[in-house]
């Protein structure tokens, strides 16, 4: 497998370019890699991502490519279980242990 960085975005913001440049500046194989035309293919070995920074705006960009990515063994930082919890406002309460005090559906 790669011993480089992958961060995924769909939209590039400063946050971003900070931390391309910062991994570029240590010395670190560092791609940027745009979600919205990312293609993965299922039945074959992905070796190329190396450890994957997940930076998507998108919910279902972030979730789909994270989930696609793990299940080839790439390691995803903002992992697909992090995405699933921080992007649903009804799981997040009770990822943190709070109790819920009412909530209408």
């Amino acid at each position: 497998m790669s011993s480089g960085l992958s961060i995924l975005y769909d939209t590039i913001r400063w946050e971003e370019k900070a931390l391309f440049d910062a991994a570029k500046k240590k010395g670190v194989d560092a791609t940027m890699v745009d979600c919205k035309s990312l293609s993965i293919n299922l039945d074959k070995t992905e070796e190329r991502y190396g450890t994957a920074i997940q930076r998507c705006v998108s919910y279902y960009r972030s979730l789909h490519s994270t989930a696609a990515l793990e299940g080839k063994g790439v390691n995803v930082i903002n992992s697909l279980n992090t995405s699933i919890f921080a992007g649903n406002k009804l799981f997040t309460p009770h990822a943190l242990g709070k109790k819920w005090n009412s909530y209408t559906i």
